[in-house]
């Protein structure tokens, strides 16, 4: 069985327009993972418009001191 991967280090979005973008990104690049720390709110939208597509939003929260 072959496995393999990339890291896509996104962007921090601060409109609805780069949230879809953000969204887009993740549609075209087929990720199946999204790991969103400490952004509650982000993690809602992209569970909002990748609804129905093959993607897991895992939400994570800082840890202290960092």
């Amino acid at each position: 069985m072959f496995a393999s991967g990339t890291i896509i280090n996104g962007l921090t979005p601060s409109s609805d327009r780069s949230t879809e973008s953000l969204a887009e990104a993740i549609r075209q690049f087929k990720v199946n993972i999204v790991l969103v720390v400490d952004f509650e709110m982000l993690a809602n939208q992209l569970k909002e418009l990748l609804r129905g597509q093959a993607v897991q939003i895992i939400e994570l929260n800082k840890s202290g001191g960092v």
